[in-house]
């Protein structure tokens, strides 16, 4: 999610999202800043595929942590 190429950050979402079971066991707190920044990215695929993946996760943190990111979201290019 942090890498700069635009097609590996879409596979990886890809992925994560044919994998959704998985993510009930991972490190959520790690996902929160990559995913936000993911919200501000120029290809709005990444955006949209960003904006599942925060779903999926948000079920099992709550919506605190994102909330705590908000403040440094800078609007999409």
């Amino acid at each position: 999610m942090e890498t700069e190429n635009p097609e590996l950050r879409d596979e990886g979402f890809k992925w994560i999202l044919a994998h959704k079971e998985g993510i009930k066991g991972a490190d959520h707190s790690l996902m929160v800043k990559p995913l936000m920044s993911c919200l501000t990215d120029k290809v709005s695929k990444i955006r949209s595929c960003a904006e599942e993946v925060i779903v999926e996760v948000m079920a099992y943190i709550g919506f605190e942590p994102f909330a705590k990111q908000l403040k440094d979201l800078k609007p999409a290019v």
